[in-house]
């Protein structure tokens, strides 16, 4: 909760939360998709450190949120 004050006193306000792509009914869908996947294919999976090598050089300048 959000705790604002105004002239009429405090206010009780729910926290604003941001729509997040988890919150897609499709999102659950997919996850699944892609364990089964992962599971029943384990020889096509990669390793993660080939695939995000060099994202410091092409991405530090960038700031995080």
């Amino acid at each position: 909760m959000e705790l604002v004050e105004s002239g009429e006193g405090i206010l009780v306000l729910p926290v604003k939360r941001e729509h997040s792509i988890e919150d897609e009914p499709e999102f659950a869908q997919f996850m699944a998709f892609i364990a089964r996947d992962a599971l029943s294919r384990p020889q096509t999976l990669g390793d993660m450190a080939d695939l995000i090598e060099g994202n410091d050089e092409l991405f530090g300048d960038v700031p995080a949120e």
